[in-house]
């Protein structure tokens, strides 16, 4: 039941290439998944060795146990750290914050992101997971979505010092109003 899966699979490959197109454009050594449910961006990137690391991150057990278990049967596991979490708790934001590695935190066991990977759903990003973005300051976000979460998200990002460098869309939700839409947001500083 906490399973979720692109309602059009036909147009799920491509939607999987141009988000790995989008991440290599980074050419991250570390990528955030947020919101990766059964990890299926998470898997494709580092069986496709796009990157050398994935942080997945997710409030999900049973998605992430099975993601666990995909990654280890294809001998990936040692490439990810999976991390259960609620992405628009502030608490668990800060606690994700405290275990970054970096000047502020030198005891941190997470590497930062070179590129983040937000796929909210529909109800698009928490309001405190776009300041956690906006505070990491990460120099490329993917961002998967759809309807009006997704252009508020894009356009929230904006002033935060985000600026849109790639958009494509998706015919993903047949007979409806409604469009998948991959973008790429390069951070420019504000």
């Amino acid at each position: 039941p906490e399973a979720f899966f692109r309602p059009n699979l036909l147009l799920s490959d491509a939607i999987l290439q141009r988000v790995a197109a989008d991440v290599a454009s980074g050419r991250p050594k570390v990528v955030w998944d947020a919101f990766c449910g059964q990890g299926c961006l998470t898997f494709a990137l580092l069986a496709e060795r796009r990157c050398g690391h994935i942080v997945a991150l997710d409030r999900s057990g049973p998605s992430l146990a099975t993601l666990r278990d995909n990654l280890e049967e294809h001998g990936l596991a040692d490439q990810a750290s999976i991390i259960t979490a609620d992405l628009g708790s502030p608490v668990e934001l800060r606690l994700l914050r405290a275990r970054l590695l970096d000047d502020e935190f030198p005891g941190g066991d997470l590497p930062r992101p070179d590129v983040l990977i937000a796929d909210p759903g529909r109800n698009g990003m928490p309001k405190a997971f776009r300041r956690f973005v906006h505070e990491m300051q990460v120099p490329t976000v993917v961002y998967l979505g759809s309807g009006r979460a997704a252009l508020k998200d894009c356009a929230l990002l904006q002033k935060r010092g985000y600026e849109i460098e790639a958009f494509a869309p998706y015919d993903a939700y047949p007979h409806q109003a409604r469009l998948e839409v991959v973008v790429r947001l390069r951070w420019r500083g504000g």
